[in-house]
């Protein structure tokens, strides 16, 4: 897929595979555009996009909160005309099991990798219908894909994303829109670190082979080189 002047979105592109992701497009040509709550990051990482593509831009942007999401892609639509490519990468982790997980720790994980990923997605959607073309690729996670003891909260969340993108790949494959969907095993971010319940979980037998956020930026261009889900 020819890169050059696309409009990326990439939510939580400020750190880790988002940061990754963004520099990535950049590098292609990309117009990028990130969104994540930290004001801050989001302003140094827009410094390094911006020597690739001065049209390049950062929104502060919390998108668990539907209103805030709707606000600010219709901001983006405005200002570019149309999205080419979503990149739901937000997201947070939590290392425990069912028993020590709060109603609150699984509301709020679901939140944040769930419904911020159908916020986003529905935010961009009627304009990708109305071009009749697009790219949106969901960052899950090997949990989304098999149940690991001690995540039970993040697991259901990315098993979630998971589910919503197999279905968007049916109903959206012949409307001119892709769906990919992308499930790294342990990379090499804070995230797990900044992690509630990191300090107690079996990182030495579950996390034996690790992959840089770089590792899972060229799998996605790789991914979006063809329609395959």
């Amino acid at each position: 897929m020819i890169l050059l002047d696309k409009i990326v979105v990439i939510t939580g592109g400020n750190s880790g595979i988002g940061q990754a992701l963004a520099y990535a497009f950049a590098r292609k040509g990309s117009i990028v555009v990130i969104l994540a709550r930290n004001k801050q990051r989001l302003q140094a990482t827009l410094q390094y996009l911006q020597v690739y593509n001065k049209q390049s831009a950062a929104y502060v942007c919390d998108v668990t909160q539907q209103k805030k999401v709707e606000h600010t892609f219709k901001a983006i639509l405005k200002k570019y005309g149309s999205i080419d490519i979503l990149v739901n990468n937000a997201g947070f982790g939590m290392y425990r099991g069912f028993h020590a997980s709060s109603i609150e720790d699984f509301r709020s994980l679901m939140n944040t990798n769930y419904f911020g990923t159908v916020y986003c997605t529905k935010a961009v959607l009627p304009s990708m219908l109305q071009h009749k073309k697009g790219r949106i690729v969901n960052i899950a996670s090997v949990a989304g894909k098999a149940g690991f003891p001690g995540n039970a909260g993040y697991c259901a969340s990315k098993f979630a994303v998971v589910g919503l993108s197999e279905v968007l790949h049916y109903e959206l494959k012949d409307k001119g829109i892709a769906v990919h969907l992308i499930c790294p095993g342990a990379v090499e971010t804070a995230f797990p670190k900044n992690s509630p319940g990191y300090e107690f979980f079996d990182h030495k037998r579950r996390h034996t082979y690790i992959i840089t956020p770089e590792d899972v930026a060229k799998a996605t261009l790789d991914a979006l080189e063809t329609p395959r889900f």
